[in-house]
């Protein structure tokens, strides 16, 4: 009997210390899980975002790298159908059949010393037009309609008076004598922000004597932008260097209309959805990261904000011109990621909670057996 008693006590003083370093050990390839999990997705936020970040910056770039070629191909073709560019009708069926086969491009242009503009532009509804100034020259700003030929027909309404040589793409083209992109402006009549470059046109004897030129509606980017997935709630926005919204996801529009429906454009800070506010506010808190995207190619950063949690960010430079250049940011809550994860572990603990109480009910049953 007495053989037996020690041998019972003796399982006494095991099962709870046993069923304890179980617990321990449980607890511990739990936390260890947790560890990498959290490493886990820290690196893919990080891949994500930059891998969106690039390709991002790679459509801008792709979308800006077309006007060019098409300047290019429109001095070009002046020069092969020997067109005068004294010779506004012949211009206006020039450019239009040129614009006819650039879906991306809004508006092309010629503009001379004397203040006067041929155009053709493409409204909302797809309709191209031919505007010009009377006689060429600076004066009252004319739209028509256009045949199939690129002709023009019937006069659809008369503008204000115009002076090309008043206008930022014109003088930036006549003082560099090089292509020159504008600053991002708002439309003059719908809410929406337009990009132009210039490019400028030397007569025989190397004299400037004016510029082709393009408008581009950024309205396109912001709808590619928006149709990036980056996670549920991850967004990616342009901001320029002014600090304003060029573009961005998540239905986040750059242009609003006041009070008195006036056109205003959008800074990143105040825009309604909260990662894409979050992203710059911390940002503009700590100009240091922009100020290192100056000189890296892209630079990665973590933060915390009260409401969305820690989330993973990156910024990149882009440079539209020698004087000025875009930042593209992309964020991501890395919840998007971890609630799923977390979920997993604490059903993991609990079930790993009732394997230790069951093992444990059955250490203590059996001892009352013995």
């Amino acid at each position: 009997m007495q053989i037996a008693k020690s041998t019972s006590s003796l399982r006494n003083r095991l099962v709870m210390p046993g069923a304890a370093i179980m617990l321990v050990l449980s607890l511990g390839l739990i936390g260890i899980g947790y560890w990498t999990v959290d490493t886990i997705i820290n690196t893919m936020s990080e891949q994500l975002i930059r891998h969106m970040t690039s390709g991002i910056r790679d459509h801008v770039g792709a979308m800006l790298d077309a006007p060019s070629r098409m300047l290019a191909r429109t001095q070009n073709a002046v020069a092969l159908h020997l067109i005068a560019l004294n010779d506004p009708d012949a211009l206006g069926a020039e450019l239009y059949g040129l614009l006819r086969d650039e879906p991306d491009v809004d508006w092309l242009y010629f503009a001379n010393e004397t203040g006067g503009i041929v155009s053709n532009g493409r409204l909302a509804d797809g309709t191209q037009v031919i505007s010009m100034t009377d006689n060429f020259r600076a004066g009252v700003f004319r739209e028509y309609n256009v045949s199939p030929e690129g002709r023009m027909t019937s006069l659809r309404k008369s503008a204000k008076h115009f002076d090309a040589r008043q206008k930022d793409w014109y003088k930036a083209a006549r003082e560099t004598r090089k292509p020159y992109w504008t600053e991002a402006y708002l439309g003059s009549v719908e809410p929406v922000l337009g990009i132009s470059l210039s490019a400028p046109v030397f007569g025989k004897d190397g004299e400037f004597v004016g510029a082709f030129g393009l408008d581009l509606i950024l309205m396109r980017l912001s709808q590619f932008i928006g149709k990036q997935r980056l996670g549920t709630r991850g967004r990616v926005f342009l901001i320029d260097g002014s600090g304003y919204l060029v573009a961005a996801s998540g239905g986040v529009v750059p242009v609003m209309l006041d009070a008195e429906g006036q056109q205003q454009r959008l800074r990143p800070g105040d825009a309604p959805d909260p990662v894409v506010r979050a992203a710059a506010r911390h940002l503009s808190s700590h100009p240091e990261i922009v100020a290192r995207s100056r000189t890296a190619q892209m630079r990665s950063f973590v933060f915390q904000d009260a409401e969305l949690g820690r989330i993973s960010a990156a910024v990149e430079l882009l440079p539209i011109s020698d004087a000025s250049a875009w930042f593209i940011v992309s964020a991501l809550p890395v919840s998007d990621f971890l609630g799923a994860a977390r979920s997993a572990g604490y059903l993991s603990l609990f079930f790993v909670a009732v394997l230790v109480l069951v093992l444990l009910a059955i250490g203590l049953w059996t001892l009352a057996l013995v």
